[in-house]
């Protein structure tokens, strides 16, 4: 997962594999940041707006192919509707999940002057959206199997460089988190889950992590383990 700021620069023209343009409800093809979309794409994005295909309501997308080479192939206009919360992250799971359809690795995100909690929304909506957990699939019949997309590069927007890398951070966490639920626990066993513990208490500053091996647990008086024949760790 690797996501970064890119504060100059249009995320149409960027060397990327699809680019990602919000829009509330309703559409303005004069502002920002559709507007750059406008200006290549001539009156298509008007015609669009007219014709009732884009609406810029959450959940709904419509993809741009972009003209000439040297850029992005094509541009995705993901709706956030009133711009709540949820909106954004929906429009991030969304653009995630088009990434995926269409095999693009490299996204870019055209920001604007979005304020920096919309960024961050977006980004969590992105990479919760882009994780799946394959692991123990043996058949895989949806087509989900195709890799999804591996780079975010935020493009304008006022969130700072640290905010982005929070954001990031977090859906990188959530996400690690979800595939330890969804292990079976045959697979993850206490040792398995206090080795993941140091391993993360180990890469973050001031941050300890004492385990308690089946003597500790036994005089702390602390009886679950005993139902579980594996090497107990807390």
């Amino acid at each position: 997962m690797n996501t970064r700021l890119v504060k100059k620069g249009d995320a149409l023209g960027a060397r990327v594999d699809l680019a990602v343009v919000p829009t509330a409800a309703p559409p303005d093809p004069a502002a920002a940041p559709l507007a750059a979309l406008a200006d290549r794409m001539g009156d298509a994005v008007a015609r669009s707006v007219a014709d009732g295909e884009l609406t810029g309501a959450a959940g709904s997308a419509v993809v741009f192919h972009l003209p000439g080479a040297g850029h992005a192939p094509r541009a995705l206009v993901v709706g956030v509707g009133e711009g709540r919360s949820e909106d954004w992250r929906r429009a991030g799971s969304l653009a995630a999940d088009r990434a995926r359809t269409v095999g693009a690795a490299r996204v870019a995100f055209a920001a604007g002057e979005l304020e920096a909690n919309a960024v961050a929304e977006f980004i969590d909506g992105f990479w919760t959206g882009a994780r799946r957990f394959r692991t123990f699939r043996t058949r895989d019949e949806s087509g989900e199997g195709r890799p999804g997309p591996t780079s975010l590069a935020v493009h304008g927007g006022a969130a700072a460089a640290a905010r982005v890398r929070e954001a990031a951070s977090i859906a990188d966490a959530v996400n690690s988190a979800r595939d330890l639920v969804e292990t079976p626990a045959n697979h993850l066993t206490p040792r398995d889950l206090a080795a993941h513990a140091e391993a993360l208490a180990a890469d973050v500053d001031g941050l300890k992590v004492t385990v308690l091996g089946k003597g500790r647990l036994e005089r702390a008086r602390c009886s679950a383990w005993r139902e579980d024949p594996r090497s107990p760790r807390a």
